[in-house]
């Protein structure tokens, strides 16, 4: 683990900050989370130039120079595969977490600046959940919950991400009463908005990551959530039959491939996705390997649907051409980074982010604890298979989410 002596004078304090403002803003903006990444790394560039102690822990970090350089080629990659100049500034833009890292293990090694990052997260998500009820009137019919700040389907999306951070804090022994009121109030009201967002993708996900951590951890508990969330859907079913048939449908809709449109059209954007990828691997185009860039990947997708593949869709033929679908989106971030990225930057950067999620950190007695980032990584890989989120600001989000989960205290 990344250890450092007590950081000094102004810089730290600003980092705090910044770590607060980063946290807060995954709720409320995107164009406020690229600010307050770019403050973050600028306070970095200027603390390495000023702190001697702080420029040799970093650069004497391997996690540090991988990062940094999976950063490097991801953009010098999408550089020589795209033809288009805005491509090399939009891949800079969507990894630019990656060389901060090693710099938030660091930050994270230190007490006040993981209280700043979970104050912020809670504090945004309260900010974002009032925003959203009143924007619908504090009701709800059953029919999808749109976020005030987020689209309906990335309101779902960071709701989830929030539960399966705080679900494990959940558990932490020397937690206070009113700091384990306060997680499990903001747990409740992460899951009724996950629900009424009826995104089932990030719902899947954080089922699946939760499960998986209370199979391993808490089972007495795996047992009581079972038993109570069977009790709750009877309830809910009573109390309110319109919300609950509605929130059971979409559930039940998830392994429906034949009649959910949703559904086949995923199927189909993934089947398009892929035949063009097999299509550049087959030729030899670099761009299997480069990547095609964000303006490229749109333009090649379209072309290619246009002129080859709408004769040779196997997945609902003529669903695509019927319903209009945005063809450049393959809902699928393992298909759509690699047709924007480079099957050889996806590779990486997936093995990079597996690593930094399962690995193992010292602890005072010298043994190795396993640290309780895993269901952050298994939440990401789910939900990756129905949404395009890498190179993606939730990329950006699990890598900061990761590196804090590495650093609590149990």
């Amino acid at each position: 683990m990344i250890t450092l002596t007590q950081p000094r004078l102004l810089i730290p304090k600003l980092e705090t900050a910044l770590i607060f403002l980063l946290a807060f803003a995954i709720f409320i903006s995107k164009p406020l989370i690229y600010l307050s990444i770019l403050l973050l790394i600028g306070s970095t560039l200027v603390r390495i130039t000023n702190d001697q102690e702080y420029r040799h822990e970093l650069f004497g970090n391997k996690l540090f120079w991988a990062s940094t350089g999976l950063f490097v080629f991801g953009v010098v990659s999408v550089a020589i595969g795209s033809s288009y100049v805005e491509d090399i500034g939009w891949m800079a833009k969507k990894t630019m977490m990656l060389p901060m890292v090693a710099p938030l293990l660091i930050a994270f090694t230190f007490q006040y600046n993981r209280l700043a990052a979970l104050s912020g997260v809670i504090i945004g998500f309260w900010t974002a959940f009032i925003l959203t009820a009143s924007m619908h009137n504090w009701t709800w019919s059953g029919s999808r919950y749109g976020g005030a700040t987020w689209d309906v389907g990335m309101w779902g999306v960071v709701c989830a991400m929030l539960i399966v951070l705080l679900t494990p804090m959940m558990f932490f022994k020397n937690l206070s009463i009113t700091a384990r009121c306060i997680l499990v109030l903001t747990i409740m009201g992460a899951g009724f908005m996950l629900l009424a967002s009826g995104s089932r993708g990030p719902l899947l996900g954080a089922a699946i990551a939760i499960f998986f951590y209370l199979i391993l951890k808490q089972r007495i508990v795996l047992l009581l959530l079972g038993a109570t969330t069977l009790i709750g859907a009877l309830t809910a079913n009573i109390i309110f039959p319109q919300q609950a048939s509605s929130t059971i449908q979409r559930i039940k809709s998830i392994t429906d491939l034949d009649n959910d449109a949703s559904n086949y059209i995923r199927l189909a954007l993934w089947e398009n996705g892929f035949a063009l990828l097999k299509k550049q691997f087959m030729v030899g185009d670099k761009r299997f390997w480069l990547g095609n860039g964000h303006q490229g990947k749109i333009v090649e997708t379209n072309e290619f649907f246009h002129s080859e593949f709408k004769y040779i869709a196997r997945v609902k033929p003529g669903a695509l051409e019927e319903l209009h679908p945005n063809v450049a989106d393959q809902h699928n971030m393992y298909l759509d980074s690699t047709l924007s990225s480079g099957i050889l930057w996806t590779a990486s950067v997936l093995v990079f982010i597996s690593l930094l999620g399962i690995s193992k950190k010292k602890i005072k007695s010298e043994k190795h604890s396993p640290h309780i980032s895993f269901p952050m990584l298994i939440y990401f890989t789910v939900n990756g298979l129905t949404y395009s989120i890498l190179p993606h600001f939730a990329f950006m989000m699990t890598l900061f989410f990761i590196a804090l989960m590495r650093e609590v205290e149990e």
